[in-house]
């Protein structure tokens, strides 16, 4: 085969496969969703800070305090999961980390939302908007885990 005859496939290559200058690769699906997974959880924290325990009901302060100390916990091992997930060479596992993480989120904001009936009007929006912000991002992230999974040829 002569060489002029590889010219032209492998400048098409050349063309399609290698980004110029100030051209980026748009980044994975999951890398949107952890992306997106870390906004929630400066969101919910923005909405911690309106949260006002204080002004339920006596038997309610306690718990809510409790759960909103416990979930804060949650927030923050989430977010070592999104650094660890940015970091990671072993994406896919560091990706289901993440989801577990948001999980155990889910798990605590399911809670606050039963217990939101007992709440003040204004924590009791508070409560359905933290609810709602972490379970589009849970399932979300659940998807992009079972792409991952797929994709790594797994059954």
């Amino acid at each position: 085969m002569k060489i002029q005859s590889l010219t032209v496939p492998l400048f098409v290559l050349l063309i399609c496969a290698v980004p110029t200058r100030g051209q980026t690769q748009r980044p994975s699906r999951a890398a949107e969703a952890v992306r997106e997974a870390s906004g929630s959880l400066d969101r919910y924290q923005a909405l911690a800070a309106s949260f006002q325990c204080d002004e339920n009901e006596p038997n309610l302060r306690n718990e809510c305090t409790g759960t909103l100390k416990a979930l804060s916990e949650r927030v923050e091992n989430a977010r070592r999961k999104i650094a660890a997930y940015e970091t990671s060479r072993r994406r896919a596992v560091a990706l289901f980390d993440v989801y577990q993480a948001f999980q155990d989120i889910g798990e605590m904001t399911d809670q606050m939302a039963h217990q939101s009936d007992s709440y003040n009007e204004q924590d009791r929006e508070i409560s359905a908007e933290v609810y709602n912000n972490f379970v589009k991002i849970t399932m979300w992230l659940g998807s992009e885990v079972r792409d991952s999974l797929a994709s790594c040829g797994a059954n």
